[in-house]
């Protein structure tokens, strides 16, 4: 079904920026003035009321972006997106981003609650004003639902962290199915002693040499029984000893994708415990990527960090469960039953199983 929208439908979508508001969740009055360039600067006498109106002004003009963006994270594309996003809902429910964003926030220090909770009581004083949604509600004939405290946390992890390296370690593994491990061995040579680290700077690997040819030998041989599966980021940093000004200088090029909008929000956050400006998540409270305070500057970049482990499983349906084979023993596995609802189409039943090692993301369930 096509909407109609008029030029007027869209400067109603405009959200108010000039009207002088009073909630109960501030405790004394906060500024927010918008620059030329439509940049926010906000300007509070305590956290609390800083990240309220962080939150409070990002929805203004992020709510779009940031509802699309806790669908994604949650595995509920579907219901915007139709059945187009049937297969990004399964790998994303079944990875358990939705999950692991509740076990973060739990896990999180108070002073991360306390900013993570002004920031959501900010968003939801937004809805609970607002009086023309932005369009794209309109034209999907759907509501924004209130914002939760974890949700902060599953979009950052939708824009930042994903899947981590799930993903070239599954392509390795078909790449040493289709060439063998010897052809393969001679593209990935496993990393030798004294080079480089990232992490620590300066460090170099002194560990036991990680041959190629091994690792992707027993790659191989695990995956005989399965038998089926332009990014980029920089950093950099240059000495004061080497600038005109004596001042040292660091850049960072994250290599993100051109999004309308962008995936950044740039923000100026000001109270007497700091001031920062920079770009934020929108979501998610701070300014966290390419920002200066009065005194340092910092930026991000993906550090390609070995942040995840992948497992081939062995299944087979227990008398009472379904079970996984560990250290030759079977083991019963969790089951989740649930739902992607798809938009314009009949709801899609999953089932999600997870082991000990971690959620099953990939791959169909064998059976032995």
């Amino acid at each position: 079904m096509s909407v109609k929208i008029t030029e007027a439908d869209l400067k109603a979508a405009l959200p108010d920026v000039t009207t002088t508001m009073r909630f109960s969740g501030l405790h004394v009055p906060v500024d927010v003035y918008r620059d030329k360039w439509g940049i926010p600067h906000i300007k509070a006498e305590n956290e609390n009321d800083l990240f309220f109106a962080q939150g409070f002004v990002t929805a203004q003009e992020r709510l779009w972006h940031m509802d699309s963006d806790r669908h994604r994270a949650l595995g509920r594309w579907a219901e915007f997106a139709g059945s187009s996003g049937v297969p990004q809902d399964r790998l994303l429910r079944a990875a358990g981003m939705g999950r692991t964003a509740k076990l973060d926030y739990e896990l999180a220090s108070p002073e991360a609650k306390v900013m993570i909770d002004a920031y959501t009581a900010g968003v939801n004083a937004y809805l609970d004003t607002v009086q023309t949604l932005p369009i794209e509600y309109t034209i999907l004939d759907q509501a924004p639902e209130r914002w939760e405290n974890w949700h902060c946390l599953a979009v950052y992890k939708i824009r930042n962290t994903l899947l981590g390296t799930f993903e070239p370690k599954l392509y390795r593994t078909r790449l040493v199915k289709a060439l063998g491990p010897e052809r393969l061995a001679e593209l990935m040579k496993g990393y030798p002693n004294g080079h480089l680290l990232t992490v620590p700077p300066g460090e170099v690997y002194e560990g036991p040499p990680l041959e190629g040819l091994d690792e992707l030998s027993a790659a191989a041989e695990a995956a005989n029984w399965l038998d089926e599966v332009d990014a980029g980021s920089n950093g950099w940093s240059i000495s004061g000893e080497l600038t005109e000004s004596g001042l040292p200088l660091v850049g960072g090029d994250s290599h993100r994708a051109l999004d309308t909008p962008s995936v950044y929000y740039q923000v100026h956050l000001s109270c007497p415990e700091f001031t920062v400006i920079g770009h934020a998540v929108p979501g998610m409270p701070g300014a966290l990527h390419f920002c200066h305070n009065e005194y340092v500057a910092w930026g991000m970049t993906h550090g390609g960090a070995d942040t995840q482990d992948l497992f081939i499983e062995r299944f087979r349906e227990g008398a009472n469960c379904r079970e996984y084979l560990f250290k030759d023993e079977w083991h019963p596995a969790e089951v989740l039953n649930e739902t992607i609802e798809v938009r314009g189409a009949d709801a899609v039943p999953l089932e999600v199983t997870i082991t000990h090692h971690g959620p099953v993301v990939a791959g169909t369930l064998r059976q032995e």
